[in-house]
């Protein structure tokens, strides 16, 4: 029998440019450490730093798991 103990995931809220609002998935606490609560980032790093982030979300469930966060690639 295998257990899978869950990874600690967590959703961030995303305002746009726009004025419009996202809620958005990581499948580990990792986000935290990219991405500042309140801070407001130009479209093209925080682009970047939450490509990275949900990169290495995604392969810590590979190491964990044996296969990557499918909801993170996305």
């Amino acid at each position: 029998m295998t257990v899978l103990v869950p990874m600690p995931e967590m959703y961030f809220a995303v305002r746009w440019p726009d004025g419009s609002s996202q809620q958005c998935y990581s499948p580990s606490s990792v986000v935290a450490e990219y991405l500042e609560p309140g801070t407001r980032y130009p479209v093209g790093e925080f682009v970047e730093r939450g490509c990275a982030a949900l990169a290495v979300g995604s392969g810590r469930v590979r190491e964990k798991h044996g296969f990557e966060c499918g909801s993170a690639l996305a």
